[in-house]
């Protein structure tokens, strides 16, 4: 439950920021990513998880918004016309 306070938490920040809703972009698909794995490790095996999964699910927003954020850069660069 501490994963979904600190979601929301991050979220309500994000909201706030003064960046054109950039922020909070990467904040609401690291948080989509992070539950439709959630929700696929559920249906998947859900009684039999292994040391790997409990690891996703203790840590994996947090891998997610990393991915989120570097998805969210590249595409900026993309439409910015490069460096």
């Amino acid at each position: 439950m501490a994963i979904t306070l600190i979601q929301f938490i991050l979220l309500l920040i994000t909201a706030m920021a003064f960046d054109g809703g950039v922020s909070n972009r990467v904040c609401v698909q690291a948080m989509l990513a992070y539950w439709l794995m959630v929700a696929w490790l559920a249906l998947r095996r859900w009684s039999n998880l292994t040391k790997a999964d409990v690891f996703l699910i203790r840590t994996g927003f947090f891998l997610w918004l990393v991915v989120a954020a570097a998805v969210e850069v590249d595409v900026a660069i993309q439409f910015s016309g490069g460096f």
